[in-house]
């Protein structure tokens, strides 16, 4: 029996398991039942909180496209404008987000 957790935390954990399992195994080869398996809820328990695999993948990206921008936002700051050294933080966020973390 899984712990009843407030809806935006439980939404949060099957997105993770999502994140995972989409650049372990890639997008196709996923299935809901792999995201419910790695996130520990019966496929009932995700499709209460997705619809599709296509919904899971399209708040990945909303998530992911937040994320970027609020720390591109936050490298640019009130300078308004992006040197080298900013450059490469971007590209250490990238890398961290979905290479590093594997």
């Amino acid at each position: 029996m899984t712990k009843h957790l407030p809806e935006k935390k439980r939404r949060q954990e099957i997105l993770e398991a999502a994140r995972s399992l989409f650049v372990q195994r890639g997008y196709g080869p996923t299935k809901m039942s792999d995201i419910a398996a790695e996130a520990k809820l019966s496929k009932g328990g995700v499709y209460f909180h997705f619809v599709s695999k296509e919904e899971v993948f399209e708040a990945l990206v909303e998530d992911e496209y937040d994320r970027s921008m609020g720390f591109i936002q936050e490298i640019i700051g009130s300078a308004g404008t992006v040197d080298g050294s900013m450059l490469a933080k971007l590209a250490e966020h990238f890398y961290t987000r979905w290479q590093g973390e594997n």
